[in-house]
């Protein structure tokens, strides 16, 4: 299936699949049935959503009504941290917000994915990387999106869905000019220009992605011990990896 982040994230909350890509912020909502895989996660620096505005428009009011992808994407939780508190948002899919914008239907928005590469060429102009003061506070990369298992299945096929994963990895950097692989993901991208495609794969494609490692896990758990003292993630006693 594919959807977009937040439908994911609603759908891993209905436990509606067994393996499903979910935001790192909505993964801390269902730790009572997934477990974190440690293979698949878009993870990295530089590559943080953007609060966006109109160029010329009024200055950003934290208390301000913003749009966000969704609720529970690491876009908004990100969003909840720059403003020290869970403020009133307005939900959409991600490739809305910068036409909304456009039409004056709000002041601001936060962008995230390809849009990140095309927002100045739309008349915006960039309030605040939000990737960037997480960085600039931790030091750490910004855990964006990850792939989770549901607890049940057990640790035998999340170690199995690791490996395949690396290996998925593994291969498709070694065939990037393989022309289907091109094809299938120029069909399924919102812009298919392939400049925007290879920059956004070189910007959330990484090392981590392959594996999370030491640096990665303690990002996670950061981002979720904020998470819960901003009151945007309930308190949970699951561990979140296996180990």
């Amino acid at each position: 299936m594919f959807a977009d982040v937040e439908s994911l994230n609603q759908s891993a909350k209905e436990r509606k699949f067994e393996i499903t890509k979910l935001s790192f912020a909505a993964l801390f909502h269902v730790l009572d049935d997934y477990v974190l895989l440690k293979s698949g996660s878009a993870l990295g620096r530089g590559c943080g959503p953007l609060l966006v505005k109109r160029k010329g428009g009024p200055s950003f009011d934290k208390s301000a009504p913003v749009l966000i992808p969704g609720k529970l994407t690491t876009a908004n939780l990100l969003l909840s941290l720059y403003r020290d508190s869970i403020e009133p948002s307005i939900p959409m899919r991600y490739e809305l917000i910068i036409p909304a914008l456009q039409k004056g239907e709000a002041d601001f928005g936060v962008v995230i994915h390809e849009e990140r590469f095309t927002y100045l060429d739309k008349g915006l102009e960039l309030v605040q990387d939000l990737g960037e003061a997480w960085e600039n506070w931790t030091g750490l990369p910004i855990p964006l999106g990850a792939i989770a298992m549901q607890r049940k299945l057990g640790e035998d096929r999340a170690l199995l869905m690791e490996e395949s994963i690396k290996q998925s990895y593994d291969w498709a950097f070694a065939h990037q000019s393989d022309l289907d692989l091109v094809r299938f993901i120029q069909n399924h991208s919102q812009n298919p220009d392939p400049n925007i495609i290879s920059s956004h794969i070189g910007l959330y494609v990484n090392s981590h992605t392959r594996e999370l490692g030491e640096e990665g896990k303690k990002a996670v758990r950061l981002l979720q011990s904020k998470a819960i003292e901003t009151g945007f993630a309930p308190l949970s006693d699951k561990n979140m990896f296996w180990d």
